[in-house]
């Protein structure tokens, strides 16, 4: 929870959670911290533990075929668009439908990523790769939210089964089925 604790130790929940992830075999795309109106005095820490992600991401993949960690970077595509009231809910905090429209298209393109291999996503497009995608991966979505919650699972992209089991976390966790545009919040 990145309003109480420092990016560190909120990273090193983020670090527990992915690990578990990534050691059940599955690959992990995590949705960025969003800079929401409401929060300016704490979008220094989200800066800081988007950071520590990316380069946890990197780290991750080197000698890797598939990143186990893929990151949207939500924080810097927002202000690239101009981070505009319309994407954010009348409290400033949660996001509007507009922008839940964005994050499932990167989402989508992330899950859909045709040369496979593609780290970190920036606006829809892939910003650092590293090697191709294996097809037959399961894939978990994060994505973090200003409060602490809630669950974390698994799904196959082969669509043959689903687990997921309760956790409490700082991350929200999303999942998602490779080649469905569909994210739903668990």
């Amino acid at each position: 929870n990145l309003f109480t604790e420092s990016a560190s130790a909120t990273f090193s929940n983020f670090e527990v959670v992915i690990g578990k992830i990534i050691a059940s075999g599955a690959q992990a795309i995590y949705l960025g911290t969003k800079p929401e109106p409401d929060t300016k005095s704490i979008h220094f820490k989200y800066e800081t533990y988007d950071a520590l992600i990316r380069d946890y991401a990197d780290s991750l993949a080197i000698g890797k075929s598939s990143p186990p960690l893929v990151m949207i970077d939500v924080y810097p595509a927002f202000v690239n668009l101009g981070n505009p009231m319309s994407l954010y809910d009348e409290d400033g905090l949660h996001l509007s439908s507009q922008a839940y429209e964005y994050w499932n298209t990167w989402t989508t393109t992330a899950l859909r990523d045709p040369l496979g291999g593609c780290v970190r996503w920036l606006s829809n497009a892939c910003d650092l790769s590293e090697g191709p995608i294996t097809t037959n991966t399961t894939t978990t979505v994060v994505s973090t939210t200003a409060g602490t919650s809630t669950t974390s699972g698994s799904t196959t992209t082969s669509g043959t089964s689903t687990t997921s089991s309760s956790a409490t976390a700082t991350q929200e966790v999303l999942m998602a089925l490779a080649g469905d545009k569909l994210v739903m919040d668990q």
